[in-house]
């Protein structure tokens, strides 16, 4: 897989650029350093490099799988991951579907979806939000068709509504809607369960009733891969 990072727009509030494998486009923000000469950069300077995958934290404690790109000269742990100003990162690449602005400060969004995405086989595997579909096979051996729409709040968080189409009641909205590493979680509290997924695939592990194993349904994707070689080439234009 190879990725081609092209810069837009190198200023003060950070460095914006483009992000395709060929096929469609991401967005992104790094954090802008100033030169001698009054532009501004990211630490990830045009050239090719080599991102390798891992598992990776910010804080020291919540961990997720990611690509560290290498080789940069006098950086390491440049990672991808979800941000949406400068301010969330420290060369990093922070990954969205668009550019906006927050609070004033240009920025990208639906970052926690972009991020998403990026983490599949490929630059755009499927993003987790749209509609999935799937069965929950029950202890009795009748299985229940299942739907789970997934979209992206105004906090950039994901939301998930789940529908039992095959029973006689209303969606429930899920109490906790997560993506950590190659693992999507539904919790829904108000039935007593929780599902999870361990890819991307177009299908769902909805939640069981109470008192009910949850469901897990294996992705249909092949293995994450393990690396990637990144193209970067200069700004179009660099404002000072």
């Amino acid at each position: 897989m190879d990725l081609k990072l092209k810069r837009i727009d190198c200023q003060a509030q950070g460095v914006f650029s483009s992000l395709t494998d060929g096929n469609r486009i991401l967005y992104t923000c790094e954090h802008s350093y100033q030169s001698a000469d009054g532009s501004w950069g990211a630490k990830i300077t045009p050239g090719t490099y080599l991102c390798q995958r891992g598992n990776h934290t910010l804080d020291g404690v919540h961990w997720f799988s990611t690509f560290e790109v290498t080789g940069i000269e006098g950086h390491a742990g440049i990672l991808f991951h979800s941000g949406n100003t400068e301010m969330d990162s420290e060369g990093c690449i922070l990954l969205g579907l668009g550019f906006g602005t927050i609070n004033g400060m240009k920025a990208v969004y639906s970052s926690a979806a972009a991020f998403a995405a990026f983490s599949g086989t490929s630059l755009l595997a499927q993003s987790l939000t749209g509609t999935w579909q799937g069965s929950l096979k029950l202890p009795n051996g009748k299985e229940l068709r299942t739907v789970v729409k997934v979209t992206t709040t105004d906090k950039d968080a994901l939301k998930g509504v789940f529908y039992s189409i095959d029973q006689p009641s209303p969606p429930i909205t899920a109490s906790a809607t997560t993506f950590d590493g190659s693992v999507f979680k539904v919790t829904i509290a108000a039935i007593g369960g929780r599902a999870r997924t361990a890819g991307l695939a177009k299908s769902t592990a909805p939640c069981s009733r109470a008192n009910q194993t949850p469901a897990r349904v294996a992705s249909s994707r092949p293995l994450l891969r393990s690396s990637a070689l990144l193209f970067c080439s200069s700004s179009r234009e660099n404002v000072r």
